[in-house]
């Protein structure tokens, strides 16, 4: 099986109106978006030239509510869509539970340049992006060949979220934004 076929993608992953209440919940929390940072040596720092991103970590044990609920829901959808991943390719992976939930906002100029997310000091199985909109230009999300020469997968369609392992073999980025603003929400399988 070529190394693309591990990289899934399912489209229309929640109802349109979950989506629809996620975006407006989203926007009226913009003030809890902070500069995202890298993992670099072991630690962590922003290094805008490498990652130019806001983003906004939501848990289970926020004073929220609705924070809560999302959190909980979008849980519950990602955990399916790892089962749906081992299931569909045939493979049992390690995955125990899903660490983080984080909205990303890339505005005007905003990117993640090529990397893999799997490091020493975050273990990671499996990754998911979740695409909320595309009402932006640029932004695509590029998975790339293990040795960066080849674009194996762009994607830029809402509502849809992409599985895929965290290691290695799997370098991706997201191009720069040129206009609009950019949702999507990130997790791991650990």
């Amino acid at each position: 099986m070529e190394i693309k076929n591990y990289i899934k993608i399912v489209n229309d992953f929640l109802p349109y109106s979950a989506l629809s209440s996620l975006l407006q919940w989203v926007n009226l929390e913009n003030n809890k978006f902070e500069k995202a940072k890298v993992i670099t040596n072991g630690k962590d720092k922003i290094l805008e030239d490498i990652r130019k991103v806001g983003n906004f970590s939501f848990n289970h044990n926020s004073k929220s509510k609705t924070e809560i609920h999302w959190c909980r829901f979008l849980s519950y959808y990602f955990s399916q869509l790892c089962k749906k991943y081992e299931n569909d390719l045939k493979v049992k992976t390690t995955v125990n539970n899903l660490t983080d939930l984080i909205f990303l906002k890339y505005q005007n100029g905003g990117h993640y340049k090529i990397h893999s997310d799997h490091c020493g000091k975050a273990p990671r199985t499996l990754s998911i992006i979740y695409l909320l909109n595309n009402d932006y230009e640029g932004g695509e999300l590029i998975f790339k060949s293990p040795d960066e020469k080849d674009e194996l997968i762009k994607i830029k369609k809402p509502n849809t979220a992409v599985i895929w392992p965290s290691n290695f073999l799997y370098p991706h980025q997201v191009n720069p934004i040129k206009k609009g603003l950019r949702y999507s929400i990130v997790s791991w399988a650990v």
